[in-house]
């Protein structure tokens, strides 16, 4: 039994110090995005309410969603969907910008008061630029 601890207190060591040796200022501006989209994921999967992420629905940019560029990631899918649609439409309802949006793929977008996205299909988590 004793050995079985030692193991695992090995085990828990080591990957701490694999998690410690991160090197951020190696990383592209692109995989430090991954990497912050992934902890997102992580924090919604731990706390569904958290707010980095958007759920099925529509947003008033302006009220909502403050205006500006943002990268969103779609990090969960409805029952039954296999990507989600991402939709950003002008005052008058008209269609700004659409696109569909596989899991784990990341999409920019820029939003400006007045309009609204609409997700639908899935959960996005989203970081402003």
């Amino acid at each position: 039994m004793k050995r079985i601890i030692c193991i695992v207190l090995l085990l828990l060591t080591l990957f701490s110090c694999l998690a410690d040796n991160i090197e951020l200022d190696s990383m592209s501006l692109y995989q430090l995005f991954e990497l912050e989209h992934a902890v997102h994921k992580k924090i919604y999967e731990h706390d569904p309410s958290s707010e980095w992420v958007l759920y099925q629905g529509t947003y008033s940019v302006g009220k909502d969603l403050e205006a500006g560029e943002y990268l969103f990631q779609c990090i969960d899918l409805t029952p039954d969907t296999v990507r989600i649609s991402i939709c950003n439409r002008d005052s008058d309802g008209e269609v700004v910008e659409f696109e569909y949006v596989d899991l784990g793929e990341v999409y920019h977008m820029r939003v400006n008061d007045g309009q609204t996205l609409i997700i639908d299909g899935g959960v996005v988590s989203y970081l402003r630029r």
